[in-house]
This record gives structure tokens, sequence and C-alpha cells, in this order.
């Protein structure tokens, strides 16, 4: 949401947002700067045709849902990449006192701690190459190209996880359902970050860290 909010302040007039948005405080803003709300049933065909009039603005994409932390970026979602648009990477930094990252609380203590922060310096950067789709590249490649590259350019990592895979883990079990195939084989067997801490909590275990599962006698 914050990423929104400071994007429009920067150029980024239109974005494509989750549709929830749109019943938000956020959503006739939104609504105005003619953006695209992402729905399951019929998204595509909206953003299709929004892409193929050029009577439109630019669309800003957050295609990885939404920060996890400063240095972590989520897989990308295919959406926007099976149009296989020219795409202008922009990354955006903050430097604030709370804890902004949606992905370790509840939307109510989101919205809380965006609103009650003292600061928020956020350092904003579009960078001058673009991106194209490669001849016979699939959706997901160019998606995780385009991922790297941002990786590479605010010096962190782009993973194999999806951002639903970190708020099941902080106790969004609504995303139970959604949970990326790589996150079920690599870390399901951790539960979610109360499981998590009380697994450590047995055995003497920092739960900061990702400790392996041969660390765990009982879960063999």
């Amino acid at each position: 949401m914050l990423d929104i909010l400071i994007g429009a302040g920067h150029g980024m007039n239109s974005c494509i947002s989750i549709a929830s948005v749109g019943d938000t405080v956020f959503g006739n803003t939104l609504k105005v700067s003619r953006s695209v709300y992402s729905q399951a049933d019929h998204g595509h065909e909206k953003l299709r045709s929004r892409l193929e009039n050029p009577g439109y603005p630019p669309l800003a994409v957050f295609a990885g849902g939404t920060p996890t932390n400063p240095n972590i970026l989520p897989r990308f979602r295919t959406g926007i990449f099976y149009y296989k648009p020219s795409i202008q990477i922009v990354t955006i930094k903050y430097f604030t006192y709370s804890n902004i990252y949606q992905t370790n609380m509840s939307w109510v203590k989101h919205v809380f701690n965006i609103l009650t922060c003292p600061f928020v310096i956020a350092k904003i950067k579009y960078h001058p190459e673009i991106q194209s789709a490669k001849p016979l590249e699939q959706p997901q490649d160019f998606a995780n190209r385009v991922g790297k590259l941002i990786a590479e350019k605010i010096e962190g990592e782009y993973t194999k996880y999806n951002f639903k895979d970190c708020l099941w883990f902080n106790g969004h079990d609504e995303y139970i359902s959604q949970l990326s195939d790589e996150f079920k084989r690599d870390h399901h067997w951790r539960g979610n970050n109360i499981e998590w801490q009380e697994k450590c909590k047995l055995h003497n275990l920092d739960p900061q860290y990702s400790w392996p599962k041969d660390m765990f006698p009982e879960l063999k």
C-alpha cells in the first residue's frame, strides 16, 4: 500500500492493485488515476484492454505483491508478463522508524504503522534501461529475469517463494491453499511463525535462523 502512495507522488499515476483496495479509503483515488484492479475472474481481459490502448498512461506494477523486507524480493507473479510489455525498472528504498512491511502483521497493524510512523524517507530511482521479452521466453522466465535484475540493483535476493508464503508463515491462515510448491517442499515442516518458535524453544535454538530439519529429531 505504501508503495502505491509513494509511487503516485513521483510520477506513477496509474498502477495495478488488488481489487480489495478499491473498497478502502484509497479506492476513489485509484479510480481517478485510471488504475487497474487485479481480479482472478476477469482481471486479465481488463489488463489486456488497458495495455492495447495507447491513450492510457504507463502502469506501475508491483509484481512481487508487497515488500517483505528491505533485502528480499518474493517471486514475481506473471500477470503483466503474459503480454510482454516493455518494462522500466523502478526501485524504492525505505528509511523508516516503524515496521512498514505488511507480510509480518495484520492489515490493521500495517495501516496503523504507516499512519503513525514519525517519518518515512523513500529513495525512488528510475533505471534507464528498458527490459523486453526475449523470443520464445515464457512469462515466468521473463518475470524471474526482471526480478533478478531488480534484486541486483538493491543488493538483495530474488527468491523462489511468493509473498503469500510470508503471509501464511506470519499467521494469515487463509493463504494455506495458495502456498507455493517450493515453500511447501522446503519450509512447510516448520509450521507458522508461532509453531516455529515453539519448535526452536524445545531445543534452545534461536528462531531467527533457518535451522535444518535434522536439528529436530522428533520430525524425522
